[in-house]
């Protein structure tokens, strides 16, 4: 992405006191999902699960056989079995929407940023490659949008 952005993101790792991988409730906010997925639930690429079973870290993750997609299994109270003292267990291969986070496509607004990301900041100039986030974010879209094929 080569235009500026009024927004300056570093993730605080470790030193975050609102982690985004803590309890995952999703963006729900009075929608239903037309394929019956859960606002919770964190899809893996191919890549995603060779990896965790590689690490054998299977038990972790979960197979909807019916729209052939690949899953986290979070814990009871909603949060990440892969996230550990503040940093993620599998950062060599998170899942495309963590990877993406903060940032977020919406329809009407286009790309959003989750202001509440203590990692988030303002600034009247940045120019801050985001790269990496945007490429996540198109994967993380593209296994929704694999669907309507």
């Amino acid at each position: 992405m080569s235009k500026d952005i009024n927004i300056k993101f570093s993730c605080l790792k470790e030193k975050c006191k609102k982690s985004c991988c803590g309890q995952f409730k999703g963006f729900q906010n009075k929608l239903v999902s037309v394929f019956g997925l859960g606002f919770s639930e964190i899809p893996l690429t191919k890549e995603n699960v060779e990896f965790i079973k590689k690490i054998n870290q299977e038990e972790k993750i979960y197979f909807k056989k019916e729209i052939d997609l690949w899953f986290i299994k979070l814990n009871r109270d909603t949060s990440c079995p892969f996230f550990h003292k503040g940093l993620c267990s599998i950062q060599e291969s998170k899942p495309p929407i963590c990877k993406a986070y903060p940032f977020y496509l919406d329809p009407c607004a286009g790309l959003s940023i989750d202001k509440s990301c203590p990692g988030v900041k303002k600034c009247s100039r940045c120019n801050q490659n985001f790269d990496e986030e945007f490429q996540a974010l198109k994967e993380a879209y593209r296994i929704h949008f694999s669907y309507l094929d």
